[in-house]
């Protein structure tokens, strides 16, 4: 234990800067919502920086559609749950709140079938969703994330590669050890999620039966949480009475086609084999075509041309060997015409092409984010952030994006008339937009971009504009009297990667004089 203190301690002093923690905050209290996920966010990008995890999309992609689809089954509340692979053999999971599970790589190569892995997942999705980390009974959960964010800050600073297991170890022995109330809810609801996805929950008490017949009775490389209280036949006896009383609907799932291809990835990937299985081999492109090809294209934008450009990358970016900067410069043109669904789609060609590109992932992820998807817009942030190289522009510009994803920038938009709050504007009409930004949001991410489109999708006015002391802009706009009927959309962006549109209709009658 004297390791660990010493480690709090460290930690406590370290914070203040890097979770920001505020003089005379009581450490006893429960922290809120905000509060959790602002800590629990800076412990993410801590271990993210250990080079502890497997930063796979193919295999993330699997998982994470497995996790949301159970999240999809889980109590209304505020996270956005992330999952990520701990380059690891022991068997266990654990999560720090705020949305973050973790997931050894052993479970998931070890586990039986689908519903096995799902069952582990579903364990950790009900820790985050009761906020078992926070809600201690000894009223201790600013004090734990705090020391759990100091465990994951000298994993990242790479002063001791099994600091990361520490972290997980804090996670057990201060928040869940002998916490039996905290476990047999999160199985209780653990099966709920399973049963309400259309899951077999037995792959739970399965899961947890083959971790206990490989370890054969020894506690080391056993996850953690099955032993938060000794009693853990009772507690699989428990889960596995909760699922006979259940009224099981029929054609639940216990596989999927998917499971033994990632498992197999990942045992490739973590033996670092290249060539013959082709997962970690680079394609390989005519650069000098492809630059021929974006320089016309350029040409056909540089002519007022663009569905010209749109229209040849997009030929162009079906070849076999084609150059992955044609998706990237087809998203880009996709995205200046407000066309975002087309934008992810070439980005995502691209990574069918190549899915280890750290910069490809942080525009698909930015793009999400403009489309308000915020689960879509963490997951290819999370791969940039962890896959770009440290310290880079990339880097950061990923960190800083997932930062700022985190607030909810917009406090107040509103559109007005003549007569007050309104939708609908007759030609001639003044159309004015009211909006009042976070000011959570750092000052300089807080310059809008205004763009007014008509109904054939003509920008008719564009202003970029700063908010005032009090994080406020207005914008004024006359409509001609001979303004087109129909719906007129005005998208407001902020910075990169934050998008709001707002629809009113103009009326065929002109406004009277």
């Amino acid at each position: 234990m004297s390791c660990l203190r010493a480690l709090a301690l460290w930690g406590l002093a370290a914070l203040c800067a890097c979770v920001g923690f505020r003089a005379g905050e009581d450490e006893s209290q429960d922290p809120s919502i905000e509060r959790e996920i602002a800590i629990t966010e800076d412990i993410a990008r801590q271990i993210r920086q250990s080079g502890q995890l497997i930063n796979d999309p193919i295999l993330l992609q699997y998982l994470d559609g497995l996790g949301q689809s159970l999240v999809a089954h889980a109590d209304a509340q505020p996270f956005i749950y992330r999952f990520a692979i701990v380059d690891d053999d022991r068997l266990n999971a654990f999560t720090v709140g705020g949305g973050h599970i973790y997931v050894h790589s052993g479970v998931v190569e070890q586990a039986g079938d689908m519903s096995e892995l799902a069952g582990v997942l579903a364990h950790e999705i009900a820790h985050v969703a009761k906020r078992h980390i926070v809600k201690r009974q000894e009223g201790q959960g600013l004090r734990t994330l705090l020391t759990l964010a100091a465990a994951a800050a000298v994993a990242a600073a790479g002063a001791d590669p099994e600091v990361m297991i520490l972290a997980e170890s804090l996670n057990v022995a201060l928040e869940l050890r002998n916490s039996r109330g905290a476990e047999a809810e999160a199985d209780f609801s653990g099966v709920e999620y399973l049963v309400g996805t259309g899951i077999a929950p037995r792959g739970m008490v399965r899961f947890f039966e083959r971790i206990l017949v490989e370890s054969s009775g020894v506690r080391d490389g056993v996850p953690a949480y099955l032993f938060t209280h000794p009693a853990v036949e009772q507690r699989i006896d428990v889960t596995r009475a909760q699922i006979a009383r259940t009224e099981l609907p029929t054609g639940l799932r216990t596989r999927d086609d998917q499971l033994a291809a990632m498992q197999a990835r990942l045992v490739t990937l973590r033996a670092g084999i290249a060539g013959g299985s082709g997962l970690l081999a680079r394609p390989e492109f005519d650069r000098a075509s492809g630059e021929r090809a974006l320089a016309q294209a350029q040409s056909f934008v540089q002519a007022g041309d663009p569905q010209s450009a749109r229209e040849l990358l997009q030929e162009l970016q079906e070849r076999a060997d084609g150059d992955p900067r044609v998706s990237l410069r087809l998203a880009e043109l996709e995205e200046q015409t407000g066309r975002l669904a087309q934008a992810c789609a070439a980005l995502e060609r691209a990574l069918e092409r190549d899915p280890m590109v750290p910069l490809t992932q942080f525009e698909l992820g930015r793009i999400w984010s403009l489309r308000d998807d915020m689960a879509k817009a963490f997951f290819y942030l999370d791969l940039a952030a962890a896959g770009a190289r440290r310290g880079s522009s990339l880097a950061e510009r990923a960190e800083r994006a997932i930062r700022l994803a985190l607030i909810a920038p917009w406090r107040e938009v509103g559109l007005r008339g003549a007569t007050g709050l309104t939708d609908r504007f007759a030609p001639g009409a003044n159309v004015e937009l009211r909006v009042r930004l976070s000011t959570e949001l750092p000052k300089d991410s807080r310059r809008l971009r205004i763009l007014l489109r008509n109904p054939s999708g003509n920008v008719v006015d564009s202003q970029t504009q700063v908010p005032n002391s009090n994080a406020e802009i207005e914008y004024g706009y006359r409509l001609p009297r001979d303004a087109l009927p129909g719906l007129w959309k005005l998208e407001l962006r902020l910075g990169e990667s934050r998008q709001r549109e707002l629809a009113f209709r103009v009326e065929s009658a002109p406004m009277d004089s």
